[in-house]
C-alpha cells in the first residue's frame, strides 16, 4: 500500500453497547488506559471517547488493510512518534479532537492532524489576525508537517508575532464542516469515513 486515511466522527456520548464493542477492539493495555479515564455518571468524558475511538480506528484500519487479527501494540520512539513494532515498515500518524479522529497509514513517513474549529487559545495565537478557521487550517498543516518529520506540536511554539505561515508539502483535508485537518505525505491517500456506530460493528 502507498497510503490511506481513516476518519471517524461522533456527536456526544456513546451508548453502552457501542462503547463495549469499541473497547473489544483494543488490546489489554489500551483497555486498561481507557478504563482509567475520568467518567461522569458512569460514562467516559470527551477525552476518554477520543482515546477509545482513535485506538479502535487504528485496530479497524489494520484489520482492513493488513488483515491483522490481534489488537495492535502502539509504541513511541525517542522523539515521541508512534510506531507499530509488529510492522516496522509501516508508518502511521494519529490525531483526535472533540468529536473526530483521523489516522494515516503509509509505507513512508506521514503526518496528519485534525482540530475542531474553536476560539484560538491566547498562548497559541495572541497576535494572529486571520480568524479562527484560517488559524486552525494553518495549525493543522504545520502540525502534520512536524509529525511527518518526527517532531510534535511543541516544535511549532512559540509562534511569534507573524503567527503561522503557509506550510508547503501539507495539504488540507475536507473531512467535516466543523473541523480543520491536514495531511503531510506523498502520493494518493484514499479516505474511509466512518461513524462511531459503524466502527463498532
Amino acid at each position: 500500500m502507498a497510503g490511506g486515511l481513516w476518519a471517524v466522527f461522533w456527536d456526544g456520548p456513546l451508548d453502552g453497547d457501542t462503547r463495549t464493542a469499541l473497547a473489544e477492539r483494543l488490546g489489554p493495555e489500551d483497555r486498561a488506559r481507557f478504563a482509567a479515564f475520568p467518567s461522569g455518571c458512569g460514562k467516559p468524558t470527551e477525552r476518554g471517547r477520543q482515546f477509545l475511538l482513535s485506538r479502535a480506528l487504528l485496530a479497524f484500519a489494520l484489520e482492513e488493510t493488513l488483515r491483522g487479527r490481534e489488537p495492535p501494540i502502539l509504541a513511541k520512539d525517542a522523539g515521541g512518534r508512534p510506531f507499530l513494532p509488529e510492522w516496522p515498515g509501516l508508518f502511521l500518524s494519529l490525531s483526535h479532537t472533540a468529536g473526530a479522529a483521523v489516522l494515516a497509514l503509509s509505507d513512508a513517513p506521514v503526518g496528519v492532524d485534525v482540530e475542531r474549529l474553536r476560539a484560538i487559545p491566547p498562548r497559541l495565537g495572541r497576535d494572529f489576525a486571520g480568524g479562527e478557521e484560517t488559524f486552525w487550517r494553518r495549525w493543522t498543516a504545520a502540525e502534520a508537517a512536524a509529525k511527518r518529520e518526527g517532531r510534535g506540536a511543541g516544535a511549532l511554539l512559540p509562534l511569534g508575532r507573524g503567527g503561522l505561515p503557509e506550510v508547503p508539502g501539507a495539504r488540507p483535508l475536507s473531512l467535516w464542516p466543523d473541523c480543520a485537518a491536514a495531511l503531510a505525505g506523498e502520493g494518493a491517500f484514499p479516505i474511509r469515513t466512518l461513524t462511531a456506530e459503524e466502527l463498532a460493528k
